[in-house]
């Protein structure tokens, strides 16, 4: 476990809530990685079908009801509530105290990295 991480229900990102520009830029970030997300959805339905409709239908239930939530809601596969982008930093292998015992997680790597050619 993690340490210095506190509990906190699960929750939006306070910029897609807000209005004006952080919510314009939160939206559009969003549908650029649509097709990301996609091919993400589809690898997790075939690793893990029972998973990921289990996620799947519970994100479509809370975005249907949730206009900030369906800002998130960009592809057909669409099933996470959460996004952390870290620039210019390395993560351990964690668990975080909120973390659902048998949740999944994607991690895409993008940028120049040492040593690559």
């Amino acid at each position: 476990m993690q340490k210095g991480h506190t509990f906190t229900p699960p929750t939006l990102s306070r910029h897609i809530g807000s209005a004006g520009y952080k919510q314009r830029a939160v939206g559009a970030f969003f549908n650029n990685i649509s097709q990301l997300i996609q091919v993400i959805g589809m690898l997790f339905l075939v690793i893990d079908p029972d998973c990921y409709l289990r996620y799947w239908r519970l994100f479509q239930e809370d975005c249907s009801n949730n206009v900030p939530c369906s800002l998130l809601n960009t592809s057909r596969r669409a099933c996470y509530y959460g996004l952390a982008l870290l620039r210019n930093t390395q993560v351990e292998a964690h668990k975080n105290y909120n973390d659902t015992p048998d949740g999944w997680v994607a991690m895409c790597c993008w940028g120049n990295f040492p040593g690559e050619s």
